[in-house]
């Protein structure tokens, strides 16, 4: 900031985990003898919120509305301390699109018939990212915890869904969610394979400028409602708003998510030079039939000859 010229720098809020403190400044990029004064900078916690969906729900939109008629992806992070019964966290009235928690606590992904339920349980009492994801290309239902995918391959001749089927949050109009939801994201379009790397972005400015995001509900500022989207969002039962504080584990899941990538790649690496391997020995064993085959050869023509 200058007197003359006013704001010049603006980072703007960076909401980012990873970042731990240190030196706060300005580059000068082949500026030389260059003063900057009047630097200012903050730096606060934000005042995050969930939606506690104990007796209540929030009735979010059409499939149509949303962009969910074909590809799609949503997401949300979730914490309860209730198990032993059926919990929706997005559903429609006719489960024909639904994502819930099952008795065992284990989260299940269910699109037109086709079902994928997720090997492990979530954590009682802990935030946990859960994520679904239809892809009609590859013909594949996905479900997701904390960066890890159960993968089912779809039966098209038996999908049956109602695209004007509303879609709610934390209830299917007969059960409720019994916990605290946030950070609720849907969006119309497929990612990369490293879905759950944009899942766990701070801001998604630039995915909405793709167009890819149709809803995103933070709970900021305690509002219910996504002020950068069209759809309004419908409340039943006044749901309550509540401190929460994701921040570390959305830092361990990070580090979680740089582990498994960092495996994939090498894995790759691996997978990439035991195909060198396999071609090599290929390579040699043919080379070896062929020596083989030669000497037979040659054997069979020195005998003639001695014959």
């Amino acid at each position: 900031y200058t007197a003359k010229k006013g704001l010049i720098v603006n980072s703007g809020k960076i909401f980012d985990v990873s970042l731990f403190g240190g030196k706060v400044g300005v580059f000068n990029f082949q500026q030389s003898q260059t003063v900057w004064t009047n630097i200012a900078v903050s730096c606060a916690n934000p005042e995050s919120y969930g939606v506690s969906l104990l007796n209540s729900h929030l009735k979010l939109a059409s499939l149509n509305q949303l962009n969910m008629t074909k590809n799609f992806v949503v997401s949300a992070w979730i914490n309860t301390n209730v198990s032993g019964i059926v919990q929706p966290v997005f559903c429609t009235a006719d489960n024909g699109v639904c994502l819930y928690l099952d008795e065992e606590l284990k989260i299940t992904a269910t699109y037109g018939g086709t079902t994928v339920k997720h090997v492990t349980t979530i954590n009682l009492g802990y935030w946990n990212l859960v994520a679904m994801r239809l892809n009609l290309q590859e013909n594949r239902l996905s479900v997701f915890r904390d960066g890890v995918d159960e993968t089912v391959e779809l039966d098209k001749t038996k999908i049956v869904v109602n695209t004007s089927a509303i879609l709610y949050l934390g209830s299917d109009t007969n059960q409720n969610f019994s916990g605290v939801v946030t950070d609720v994201r849907i969006l119309s379009r497929l990612l990369s394979s490293d879905i759950l790397t944009v899942l766990t972005l701070p801001s998604l400015s630039r995915q909405r400028k793709m167009g890819i995001v149709t809803l995103h509900l933070t709970f900021t500022n305690k509002s219910l409602q996504d002020s950068q989207s069209s759809v309004q969002v419908a409340e039943s039962n006044t749901p309550s708003l509540v401190p929460v504080l994701v921040s570390g584990y959305l830092h361990s899941l990070r580090q979680k998510l740089s582990d498994l990538s960092r495996r994939k790649r090498s894995l790759s690496r691996i997978g990439g030079i035991k195909h060198i391997v396999t071609k090599l020995e290929r390579k040699v064993s043919e080379g070896a039939r062929s020596t083989s085959r030669a000497r037979r050869r040659k054997r069979t023509t020195n005998l003639r000859e001695e014959l």
